[in-house]
């Protein structure tokens, strides 16, 4: 196990309201001596300690290159090839002044952020993705920047023994940008081994 310092997240917090649009409110809970850990495929956690932790931020995770080659590549397997993602020099004529990731191409990378700070639990044998109750894809992800998921527990339900449902409400930051690439509450399933 290793903790690693990490810098204050994004100031901004996405606040969703009835009609969907987003708000941005400072936050006031700076962090910045926060320490958060990076789990290994080895280390797990009891429910009860990941329990105890709904509403925290539980982890920030390893910054991802948005390259062009990463988004010519989501743009072959998902045939979205818009020139807006694919021609830097026709996108460069855009209100973009360059190509930009597909906003799924973000919405994807959430299993591989989360995977080193969503903790395994004690008894794990498998994970699925239950869907998600919103998404919003806020500001566009130029080619050539990285990005980092900064990962809160909402919720977590045991609903039978064994099955848990995690709510987590996931901001994907873009560095040295203030809005985020995206927002989205994410639904997880966990299937524990039962005594």
């Amino acid at each position: 196990m290793r903790d690693m310092p990490i810098m204050a997240p994004s100031p901004l917090i996405a606040k969703l309201d009835a009609q969907g649009s987003a708000d941005y409110a400072e936050d006031n809970n700076a962090i910045n001596l926060l320490h958060i850990h990076h789990w290994k495929d080895s280390d797990f956690m009891k429910l009860a300690d990941l329990k105890a932790r709904e509403g925290e931020l539980i982890g920030i995770s390893d910054w991802f290159m948005i390259d062009q080659s990463r988004i010519d590549k989501f743009a072959s397997v998902t045939e979205d090839e818009q020139f807006i993602h694919t021609d830097p020099e026709k996108a460069a004529k855009t209100l973009f002044g360059g190509t930009i990731a597909h906003g799924f191409l973000s919405l994807s990378l959430l299993p591989a952020m989360g995977a080193s700070v969503i903790p395994k639990l004690d008894g794990h044998k498998m994970s699925v993705n239950y869907g998600f109750e919103k998404i919003r894809f806020i500001a566009p992800v130029r080619s050539g920047v990285r990005v980092r998921g900064h990962f809160h527990l909402t919720r977590l339900e045991e609903r039978k023994p064994g099955e848990i449902t995690m709510l987590w409400e996931v901001e994907v930051e873009i560095e040295g940008q203030e809005k985020p690439a995206l927002y989205a509450q994410w639904l997880n399933r966990r299937y524990l081994a039962v005594d």
